[in-house]
C-alpha cells in the first residue's frame, strides 16, 4: 500500500492509516513532500518504521517502478539496497539510499486514470491530479 502524504494536516491520518494497514500485515510505503523535509531525521529514527516499511523521499516515480520490480523478483525480501529515494530500516540502521535522483518531468509520461473508478470517490466534482510544472511558484 502506498500512501501520499503531501501537508502536515495529513500527517496524523496518514500514519494512523500506515500503522493499521500495518498492523494487518501489508507492506506500507509512505512518500510526500512533508518526509522529504525530514529526511536527517528520519535516518535517526529506526521507530518511525514499525509504521511503514520504507519512505520514498524526493520524487517517487523512478523509486516506485524499481520498488515494485524488486518486489516482485522476491515478494518475501525485496533487494532495496537499489532503488533511489527511499529510506528503509534492515533490522538494525535506517538506510538511505542516495544520492537521490530528480526527475526529468519531460521524460516521464502522461498520467494514465484508465481503469480507476473515478465515480466511487466522495468528491462533488471529478478531479484529476495533474502535474505540470515542478519546484517552487
Amino acid at each position: 500500500m502506498g500512501i501520499s502524504i503531501l501537508n502536515f494536516q495529513q500527517i496524523i491520518p496518514g500514519l494512523t492509516l500506515a500503522k493499521q494497514l500495518k498492523q494487518n500485515g501489508l507492506r506500507v510505503v509512505i512518500g510526500g513532500t512533508v518526509y522529504t523535509k525530514f529526511v536527517e531525521s528520519l535516518k535517526k529514527a529506526p521507530a518511525f518504521f514499525t509504521l511503514c516499511d520504507a519512505v520514498v523521499v524526493y520524487e517517487g516515480e523512478t523509486a516506485l517502478i524499481a520498488l515494485m520490480q524488486a518486489i516482485e523478483k522476491n515478494p518475501a525480501k525485496p533487494a532495496l539496497s537499489g532503488v533511489a529515494n527511499i529510506l528503509w530500516f534492515d533490522g538494525k540502521n535506517v538506510q538511505a539510499n542516495e544520492q537521490f535522483q530528480a526527475e526529468d518531468i519531460s521524460k516521464l509520461p502522461a498520467p494514465d486514470f484508465n481503469g480507476l473508478p473515478l465515480d466511487s470517490y466522495l468528491a462533488p466534482a471529478r478531479v484529476l491530479p495533474y502535474n505540470l510544472g515542478k519546484g517552487c511558484y
